[in-house]
């Protein structure tokens, strides 16, 4: 779709899990914000009502609210949140965090300012979004603002109910069929994987 790859499934069909430390070797996106140098993710990812690493319950170490998108088993939800465990009622089968692109896009709310400004750059960017119950994984297969990655989104033939962006940059990765649509030599932390083709 022009500067995106998208793969389109259902809820059901996806799994947030640890990546071994290599880059991504199953089909699926990365996920969101972590450190390279201590391997610590810096944002929420969760599944089966758990977190996946230590502290990956929480958006961000600052207490601020960031956009989520979460998997009850029966719906798909858009959420601003800190802290899934006393923020987000329902059962979590799957939850990541990441910033909120729609229907609420204010970066610097979400504490993307000064250092942390840098993810808005022109770079290559991983999105996860949703309508009803179909979810896309989309990644930009060229270097975008993250205002203009947003903007091609929400002007393209796709509608969200609830559009986030994950991590980007080197981090943006993209396999299907098993084939790497957009690849990367980084190491991943953890990604959002596809159960079934």
């Amino acid at each position: 779709m022009g500067d995106y790859e998208v793969i389109e499934t259902t809820p059901y069909n996806i799994r947030i899990e640890k990546t071994s430390l290599k880059p991504l070797a199953v089909d699926g996106i990365n996920g969101t914000f972590y450190n390279l140098r201590g391997n610590e993710i810096y944002g929420l990812a969760m599944q089966d009502g758990k977190e996946i690493e230590t502290n990956s319950y929480v958006t961000n170490f600052e207490g601020l609210k960031r956009g989520v998108i979460y998997f009850d088993g029966n719906k798909l939800h858009h959420a601003m949140i800190y802290n899934a465990k006393t923020e987000i009622k329902d059962y979590i089968k799957w939850a990541i965090s990441g910033i909120s692109l729609y229907p609420i896009y204010n970066p610097k709310a979400e504490g993307f300012v000064g250092a942390y400004a840098d993810v808005l750059r022109a770079t290559k960017h991983t999105a996860l979004g949703f309508k009803g119950n179909k979810v896309y994984l989309i990644a930009s297969s060229k270097s975008l603002t993250l205002d203009n990655f947003r903007k091609g989104l929400l002007n393209s033939k796709l509608a969200f109910d609830g559009l986030i962006n994950l991590d980007g940059g080197g981090s943006t990765q993209m396999n299907f069929g098993g084939k790497k649509l957009i690849s990367s030599t980084r190491s991943l932390n953890h990604c959002v994987r596809l159960l079934n083709l």
